[in-house]
């Protein structure tokens, strides 16, 4: 199921976040910044499946989050935007437990409601190679809901003899990957993202690395494209194909959207934003 991603604006969504907003009044805390923050809610793809909750909560992106995204070198990257995202989240104790598919959601969702849901991007033709400048909007983008019959976990026999569990990858995951290829670029980033996410049964190993090497040696070629596809076969999420009409030659294009995490959180700003406020300054 697709829909596209919502934007909030604040009459709509209070029904949906009375609980969560009277449960933050109702904390006490010598934090000012606590007593003055509101969180909101928002349902996730994974709708519960995978054993975590399907509705989180959120609040607006604060000029902190910004300077510590920006303190971050390119080796803390990862872990400083998923400690940011998780301090926006409230700290959830399931935050590494998140499908990664779920986590861009939030950090898109998160990123539309405390900025603005316009992004702009290039986009060159197909068909007479010029480059056309678009605004995409997040809000239009479409977003699938988890597949309810996922197996969880994923399990196979392999031709070793040992059987393994596969599940979707987490932030967890994400994180042990990002350390392993830190550590060494021997093998690329997916391969590593890829053992994170099988668990071998009864065996027991004394880090992510020799985990690594069991696995590079003991499972086959076909088994990790039967992984593979299972990830394939069960992404979710946000769909990022976007379809512009050339403005040189009227041909239509068909795109993707640049999704990095290195472009969330770091925000100059439309200059519409600026001109409202120039305007609410100027003079009468």
């Amino acid at each position: 199921m697709s829909n596209p991603v919502k934007f909030i604006d604040e009459e709509e969504n209070n029904e949906v976040m009375e609980d969560v907003v009277s449960k933050s009044e109702s904390k006490t805390s010598d934090n000012t910044e606590d007593n003055l923050t509101n969180f909101y809610q928002v349902e996730l793809p994974s709708k519960g499946y995978l054993g975590y909750p399907s509705v989180i909560e959120y609040r607006d992106v604060v000029f902190g989050d910004e300077v510590k995204i920006k303190m971050a070198t390119d080796e803390t990257y990862i872990r400083t935007v998923n400690k940011v995202l998780k301090g926006i989240l409230n700290n959830p104790s399931f935050y590494d437990d998140i499908c990664i598919f779920d986590r861009d959601y939030l950090l898109l969702w998160t990123f539309a409601n405390s900025y603005s849901p316009k992004q702009p991007m290039q986009m060159t033709c197909q068909s007479c190679n010029s480059k056309n400048d678009v605004t995409i909007d997040l809000t239009e983008l479409n977003v699938t809901d988890i597949d309810p019959e996922i197996p969880v976990p994923f399990k196979m026999d392999l031709k070793s003899g040992e059987s393994i569990e596969v599940h979707l990858p987490t932030v967890s995951d994400e994180l042990v990957a990002e350390s392993l290829y830190r550590d060494s670029k021997e093998y690329n980033f997916d391969d590593y993202m890829i053992q994170s996410t099988i668990k071998v049964k009864d065996k027991q190993f004394k880090n992510q690395k020799q985990k690594f090497e069991w696995i590079i040696e003991n499972i086959n070629a076909k088994e990790i494209s039967v992984i593979k596809k299972f990830h394939e076969r069960f992404s979710y999420g946000v769909d990022d194909r976007i379809e512009r009409e050339c403005e040189n030659c009227g041909e239509v294009n068909t795109g993707r959207y640049p999704f990095r995490l290195e472009d969330f959180f770091i925000y100059s700003g439309p200059e519409d934003d600026f001109e409202y406020y120039l305007r609410l300054n100027k003079k009468t």
